[in-house]
């Protein structure tokens, strides 16, 4: 019996711990806000011209120095944010392996997915992007890294283009009045 109730005990455990783990830190409507906000608003960003956008971060927050961890914490003193806000930024940081972007919750873009030819050359990637798409450029969003509050917020925008080639930058961004505001770049390579 003692048996049974310990494996009963150890299946209820572990589906707790798969339900916590599958909530979100920081909710989709908080995201797509802020995402559908910096896509329209051409305020310091224009992507209005860009009709295409990465289904995930292509710039990757895990591989790329501009928005690794330790980045984050070196700017952090910078910006505001807090050690509670750099812990915050760290769950949502280990939730972004899964993150894709959500067709229906992006207004006016066509979400494509580029990272399909990934390790094919530059000339037969671009082919292959101009043969799906019909178009030479996209660009990509990292997934958004939020203060504690959700008052701030970290984000890489990336643009690719098959001629002029990648141009990146990061930047913090926060919400004043209830409305997002740009607040600084913090780094940007053509």
């Amino acid at each position: 019996m003692k048996y049974v109730l310990y494996i009963g005990f150890c299946l209820v455990s572990l589906f707790a711990i798969s339900c916590m783990s599958k909530t979100q830190v920081v909710p989709d409507s908080i995201k797509y806000e802020f995402i559908n906000y910096l896509i329209h608003s051409n305020e310091r960003i224009d992507l209005s011209g860009w009709k295409f956008m990465a289904d995930r971060d292509t710039a990757n927050w895990a591989s790329n120095k501009v928005g690794s961890i330790e980045f984050i914490e070196v700017f952090s003193d910078i910006e505001g944010f807090t050690k509670e806000d750099i812990a915050f930024m760290y769950k949502q940081y280990e939730e972004f392996v899964d993150f894709t972007f959500s067709a229906n919750q992006i207004k006016d873009r066509l979400i494509i997915s580029p990272g399909k030819w990934k390790g094919y050359s530059h000339e037969k990637y671009w082919d292959k992007i101009r043969e799906e798409y019909n178009t030479n450029k996209y660009f990509s969003l990292s997934m958004p890294l939020f203060s504690k509050d959700f008052l701030k917020v970290i984000i890489i925008v990336c643009d690719y283009d098959s001629y002029y080639g990648k141009r990146l930058g990061s930047y913090v961004y926060e919400k004043v009045d209830g409305k997002w505001t740009y607040f600084k770049q913090l780094h940007y390579e053509d």
